[in-house]
């Protein structure tokens, strides 16, 4: 598959379009003695040798075409996502990895998470909305009483909370503080009280 032709700022002349996927050829490729040029991917839907005079195959780079496509400027893949970069074929790959506008599949998809956002919403998705996120527990952190440490998915705050407020504070009847760092083991006590 080539580069989609309608991405490119100034039309691209003809010579340089694969005759298989008529998209302006990526990576090219010539395929037999004549010369006849063909994207990479396309080299190698072509079995019974070359597409257009049926010569014996013979595929390598096309490193003088490569040259030439790699000046064109074109639009970002991303464009229709909103991105505003343009600039050369030889300088899309390193944009492209860099591009705030390209769809990331969340961190936490090794957790369930099946979302995928754009790069510059990522930040925002993991720490306001992705229910797969660990948080650590206001009432101990890793000293708390329920499972986990400390530590536990959003989607679990609920179950967590469930045995993390059942260890109430021993020290004094009065006392509403919850999680496990309130109950000293005996003969130790918080910052200096002693009942």
């Amino acid at each position: 598959m080539g580069i989609c032709s309608e991405r490119f700022i100034t039309p691209v002349p003809e010579f340089l379009v694969c005759p298989v996927c008529f998209d302006v050829l990526d990576d090219p490729h010539a395929v037999c003695k004549e010369e006849h040029t063909y994207c990479k991917t396309c080299v190698g839907n072509a079995n019974d040798g070359c597409p257009t005079c049926r010569a014996p195959r013979d595929p390598r780079p096309a490193i003088h075409l490569g040259r030439i496509i790699g000046e064109f400027e074109l639009t970002c893949v991303n464009k229709e996502q909103g991105c505003p970069w343009t600039g050369p074929v030889s300088n899309e790959k390193e944009h492209g990895l860099g591009c705030i506008y390209r769809d990331v599949a969340c961190p936490n998809s090794v957790f369930g998470c099946d979302v995928k956002v754009q790069s510059r919403n990522l930040a925002t998705h993991v720490s306001n909305e992705c229910k797969h996120e660990t948080a650590e527990c206001p009432r101990g952190g890793v000293d708390c009483g329920g499972p986990g440490r400390g530590r536990y998915q959003r989607s679990a705050a609920k179950a967590h909370d469930d045995v993390c407020l059942k260890w109430k504070c021993r020290v004094t009847r009065e006392c509403a503080t919850t999680g496990k760092h309130t109950n000293p083991a005996a003969g130790t006590y918080t910052a200096g009280f002693k009942p």
